[in-house]
């Protein structure tokens, strides 16, 4: 059982239902308001940039040659919508640089499906195998297997992920950007005055980076701010526990102002749900932003929320390997994510995977010279 503070030297077990939720209480009394403005002030700035659409790939280099045709990809697909569109990014890439896809499918829930998968997976002789969510620790025992039969293992949003052996990138780790976006979106959205209840499910190590990006962030920027980090297991998230965790949490304690979501597929229908408890001007933010999220954002009932281009983590998926094949060098991250934070003034359509950059999918195929 986890503690949360409650004053200097005081702690109590906290408990959120089934949800274990630890509390950090900022000392407000030592805060000058000099320093809570220039926080306010470089969060506001750091913003800018992000409220516009990205227009180019983070990936700039063109292939040195064509890549060879004929080669099998493998993509190993969770249940979770954004897995969906990765699936369908991954399968578009593989068409548009003549490759065989195939798919095999895994539950997030129970890491031992993926292991299985991956032993799968071999059977195809493939030059590649990727999945999403799932850290190394849990499948780290099929790498030698895919060291001796020369495959790549290409993990996606996994969070940090050591690259040895078949490991040669780790895509989509960019957790930790979404939660510095959001930490500045809620410092300069309350003047440096806000009261967060973090929602996180940390067995993702995608969005355990994203927590403490967050965390970190905001404990720079914003000496004022209170976090309340609520955190759930993936069982509860595929329960739908969350929502119920989070409207107790804010029944409990008033003061929160702000509900920041690591992910936002893990608290869907939030919105009603706190209208149904009575419960108002509380903002809702988070990362990875579902189609739901973002109608949200243009109705008025969330607030900001950074997308992510699933498909574009497909494409760039088979980027990186086509550059293995050629022997070129690859970012740890296979390059990075194009970022954007979606508030109600620059969103005017809602999408599961976000269109950045609008013609990403031409630009990829432009750096591996293919019409």
């Amino acid at each position: 059982m986890k503690l949360k503070k409650i004053g200097r030297g005081v702690w109590r077990p906290a408990l959120v239902g089934s949800l274990v939720s630890v509390v950090a209480l900022a000392t407000t009394a030592t805060v000058s308001s000099a320093g809570s403005t220039s926080g306010v002030k470089a969060a506001t700035q750091a913003l800018t940039p992000y409220l516009k659409a990205p227009t180019n790939l983070a990936v700039t280099t063109p292939l040195r040659r064509k890549a060879p045709t004929h080669k099998t990809f493998v993509y190993i697909q969770c249940a979770f919508p954004q897995c969906k569109d990765v699936a369908v990014g991954v399968t578009a890439a593989a068409k548009a640089i003549g490759w065989t896809y195939k798919q095999l499918t895994f539950d997030e829930t129970n890491p031992a499906t993926l292991v299985t998968a991956m032993k799968q997976a071999l059977l195809y002789k493939p030059v590649a195998v990727a999945f999403n969510a799932i850290p190394e620790a849990s499948w780290a025992s099929e790498i030698p297997a895919f060291n001796a039969a020369k495959v790549s293992i290409i993990p996606i949003e996994t969070g940090p992920t050591p690259l040895k052996g078949s490991v040669i990138t780790a895509i989509g780790d960019d957790g930790a950007m979404q939660g510095s976006i959001l930490a500045d979106w809620v410092t300069s959205d309350s003047k440096g005055k806000a009261h967060v209840l973090l929602v996180n499910v940390p067995a993702f190590g995608l969005l355990a980076q994203s927590a403490s990006g967050f965390n970190s962030r905001i404990k720079s920027l914003c000496p004022a701010c209170v976090v309340t980090s609520l955190n759930a297991t993936p069982a509860e998230q595929g329960n739908n526990q969350i929502t119920p965790a989070v409207v107790s949490a804010v029944q409990r304690d008033p003061s929160i102002t702000y509900i920041v979501a690591t992910d936002g597929v893990i608290f869907p229908a939030l919105p009603a749900a706190l209208k149904a408890a009575g419960i108002t001007g509380v903002k809702i933010a988070g990362g990875d932003a579902t189609v739901e999220n973002e109608q949200d954002v243009i109705a008025g009932t969330e607030n900001a929320f950074v997308p992510t281009n699933f498909q574009y983590l497909g494409w760039l998926a088979i980027d990186s390997e086509a550059r293995h094949l050629e022997g070129m060098g690859i970012a740890p991250d296979g390059g990075g994510m194009p970022e954007q934070l979606l508030i109600k003034t620059n969103t005017k359509s809602a999408s599961e995977s976000a269109n950045i950059p609008a013609n990403f999918r031409g630009l990829f195929k432009k750096l591996w010279h293919v019409g």
